[in-house]
């Protein structure tokens, strides 16, 4: 006999030719919708044969990951049913599983039979809170929300509408913060991913605006006029929701100007100053700017010069006086600017004149007289020195990027008799860093610029006067800049930080194998900080460059090529 029938044989029961066994019936798939029931059941049905009717044992195997099977009666009687019950289905994705079952009894062959449990395809997860819109001033800080009844979380940026979406790291909460924003994030928008087991939700986009700090970027120059004429001061200034206010110290105090009688425009950027009179020369001027970031800024304060004709008040009396006594001469005038005074002699009836040596006040005094000098006249001569002008221009950039450069020029109007003098000023300050009439400035230098000219002759009096103010300002931009690239090893990178508070990043640089090659910590203030990278004894090739922030976490990458 064959090995099969000597199995079968062994499982008769005497006196019969049945043999002893079980057999599993057929069962139905157990259907639920994702994320729905917390378990399936499916009955499974025993039949005996050759008269077994023992216990048959069952176990289970291949249910998936994170479930359990449990039975309603184990061991079953063979003939008789269990309801096999599949735990934790709400944890499945939509898909179909399956299940073995086998069971086995005491000289008995074993049988297997597979049961399937179908996860149809549910809902999505729900969004019922969406991300909004937010705004904040430069170093603020913003927080997006988004709420599902479902889910984990992954929320994404793109630089602005037209950009690609991108995970950001670690960012798996309802909430993302936005700390320490900057001008270079302005535009962008973030999104949140929302997964379940059955499917995945995508939020609204949301937008971030970041405001600029109120700065005033181009400050008010003094200006010198003639008495009825008119003039403008203006100022230029940067930031969100600006409001202006001029003010005007008549020597008392600042006080607001109204629009009125010599004035226009006291609430705008620009100041007009109309129907000029004397009395106004001296007056000085500022504007207060606010907006919805920053402190209140107040302006440089600029200075009004109205000049008049000089006008004589009362002319020289004639005088007679004893041989070697003195004898003066007197008179009175106005004007503004200061009247240069010079005494003039005739000795020939005012024939001709010439200048008396020294006689450069309003006052002539001949200490000691001699009959020589009997029917001398005596006149003197007013005038008002111009006042000396110096132009200021940038060539060919006012806003910069790093690696860019332009060139400041001076332009002083030329001598009228007296030494010309001329000095920078930076931001406010007088500047000895600075001379001549160039300067090449580059994102390092940026802030505003003014000159100041005199013209002293030598009697002492000095005419001066100021150029207009010339503001140099940082582009923003997400690029990070490397230069030059190529290079020896030596080089400089940058990346816009646009705030005036200081922080620190970290600059980190891989060879093209992965390998750490350089990493160092600097400080950074200002837009741009240029940050010096020296790694002379590296191979020629390619570098990754990593900047990173304070804590070390990626920024943007970059590539240098070293020769």
């Amino acid at each position: 006999r064959t090995g099969v029938e000597k199995a079968y044989a062994q499982n008769a029961v005497p006196g019969t030719s049945s043999v002893q066994g079980f057999s599993f019936s057929s069962t139905q798939p157990a259907t639920a919708t994702c994320g729905v029931a917390t378990s399936l059941s499916i009955t499974l049905g025993t039949t005996s044969s050759g008269g077994f009717s023992g216990a048959i044992s069952l176990s289970a195997s291949g249910q998936p990951g994170g479930t359990t099977i449990s039975f309603s009666n184990n061991p079953v009687t063979a003939g008789s049913s269990t309801a096999i019950t599949l735990n934790g289905t709400h944890q499945l994705a939509a898909g179909t599983y399956t299940v073995s079952i086998t069971g086995t009894a005491t000289g008995i062959t074993a049988q297997t039979t597979t049961l399937q449990f179908i996860i149809t395809q549910g809902s999505a997860p729900v969004i019922s809170t969406q991300p909004q819109d937010a705004t904040t001033c430069t170093g603020g800080n913003v927080t997006f929300t988004v709420s599902a009844n479902v889910g984990t979380y992954q929320w994404q940026q793109r630089s602005d509408a037209a950009g690609a979406w991108a995970n950001i790291s670690g960012a798996t909460n309802a909430s993302l913060a936005v700390s320490s924003a900057t001008i270079a994030l302005s535009g962008s928008q973030y999104r949140c991913i929302v997964t379940s087991l059955c499917g995945s939700s995508t939020s609204n986009s949301a937008t971030l605006t970041v405001n600029a700090a109120t700065a005033i970027t181009q400050q008010p120059a003094s200006q010198t006029i003639c008495i009825g004429s008119g003039t403008t001061m203006s100022i230029a200034a940067t930031g969100s929701t600006l409001r202006y206010q001029w003010q005007v110290n008549t020597g008392a105090g600042f006080t607001d100007l109204p629009n009125g009688l010599n004035y226009s425009g006291a609430t705008t950027n620009s100041l007009s100053i109309i129907n000029s009179m004397v009395s106004m020369s001296g007056y000085q001027y500022r504007c207060v700017v606010t907006g919805s970031c920053g402190a209140v800024v107040q302006s440089n304060t600029a200075s009004l010069t109205v000049h008049a004709p000089a006008t004589i008040t009362r002319s020289p009396l004639q005088a007679e006086a004893c041989a070697g006594s003195a004898v003066s001469f007197g008179i009175s005038a106005s004007s503004v600017p200061p009247i240069f005074y010079q005494w003039q002699v005739s000795t020939n009836g005012g024939s001709s004149w010439s200048d008396v040596p020294g006689a450069t006040s309003f006052a002539l005094t001949l200490t000691t007289t001699n009959n020589t000098m009997n029917n001398n006249r005596y006149r003197c001569l007013l005038s008002v020195r111009a006042t000396p002008t110096v132009g200021l221009s940038a060539q060919p950039l006012t806003s910069l990027l790093p690696g860019q450069s332009t060139t400041l020029t001076a332009t002083p109007s030329a001598s009228t008799g007296g030494t010309i003098t001329t000095q920078w000023s930076f931001n406010g300050q007088s500047s000895t860093a600075i001379a001549g009439t160039a300067f090449v400035a580059t994102v390092a230098n940026v802030g505003s610029y003014q000159v100041s000219i005199a013209e002293t002759w030598p009697s002492g009096l000095a005419c001066n006067n100021t150029s207009a103010v010339v503001t140099l300002s940082a582009t923003a931009s997400d690029k990070l800049f490397i230069y030059p690239s190529p290079n020896n090893g030596s080089f400089i990178i940058s990346y816009y930080h646009g705030q005036s508070s200081t922080t620190s990043r970290q600059v980190t640089i891989y060879d093209i194998k992965g390998s750490l090659v350089y990493q160092q910590k600097f400080v950074v203030t200002g837009a741009y900080m240029l940050l010096p990278i020296e790694i002379p004894a590296a191979a020629a090739g390619v570098y990754l460059v990593v900047l990173g922030d304070a804590a070390g976490n990626k920024l943007i990458t970059g590539k240098v090529v070293v020769q």
